[in-house]
């Protein structure tokens, strides 16, 4: 009689992980989860804490992680350089200091007499007339010394047309400026322009500010004398700034 070939013993039933974890106690979940998250919690400390300690290492690692990863192209060059950001220059206004004017037209020429507040700059060629003529107030002490109150702007011997005087001219005002009538001069061959600036009416002592008949009037107003090459009134020979309006007699 021949024995029995040899039989295996019978394997236990295979049982799937999620039923398995369906049928475990709430208390058996809640200690298997807390373990987890104590080693979560314990990996990270200890991969902080050892980037702190070794800085190069953790330097290191990065580098190699970089190098292992796929070739990546390189930014494409726009071509532009870069651009460095400066502070605007003061503009040279009416109220300005007189450094504005400075930093704009350049040093005042041999004309000029500093010490009296008057400041020639960019001569004509071939010519004494100056394009430009600042004065600042000397009058009211230290605290004005240096600040523009009046100017005036001439164009070359042809003259500008009132277009370009008007062009020239309006580089002056004040950012805040608002015309405020004309005055058509009869014993000159001029045009005056009034206008108001809120922020000349505080930047100079009210003094300043009177008609022709030396009046007070409202501080900030200042007029632009047009005056003309000749009575045909056709070219503009200069512009003047004034504080007040005693221009306009």
């Amino acid at each position: 009689m021949q024995p029995n070939p040899y039989q295996p013993p019978p394997q236990p039933p295979r049982r799937d992980i999620w039923l398995w974890w369906r049928e475990a106690s709430r208390f058996y979940k809640i200690f298997v989860l807390s373990c987890v998250a104590i080693m979560v919690i314990l990996g990270s400390a200890s991969l902080v804490i050892s980037s702190q300690l070794h800085p190069a290492t953790s330097a290191q690692i990065a580098v190699a992680t970089a190098t292992s990863l796929p070739n990546r192209p390189s930014p494409i060059a726009t071509g532009k350089p870069a651009v460095a950001a400066t502070k605007p220059a003061t503009p040279a206004l009416l109220g300005s200091d007189i450094s504005a004017f400075i930093a704009r037209y350049g040093p005042p020429n041999d004309h000029s007499d500093t010490a009296n507040g008057q400041y020639y700059f960019q001569r004509y060629p071939n010519s004494k007339r100056d394009y430009l003529i600042v004065l600042t107030d000397n009058i009211d002490g230290s605290e004005y010394t240096n600040r523009v109150f009046g100017l005036s702007a001439s164009a070359n011997t042809d003259g500008w047309t009132m277009a370009q005087a008007s062009t020239q001219c309006a580089m002056f005002l004040p950012r805040d400026a608002v015309h405020q009538n004309d005055v058509q001069l009869a014993n000159l061959s001029a045009i005056d322009k009034v206008y108001y600036s809120p922020s000349i009416g505080v930047l100079f002592p009210t003094s300043n500010f009177v008609d022709a008949e030396n009046n007070p009037i409202k501080a900030g107003t200042f007029d632009v004398q047009y005056l003309y090459t000749d009575a045909s009134e056709t070219h503009v020979e200069s512009c003047g700034f004034l504080l007040g309006s005693g221009q306009t007699k």
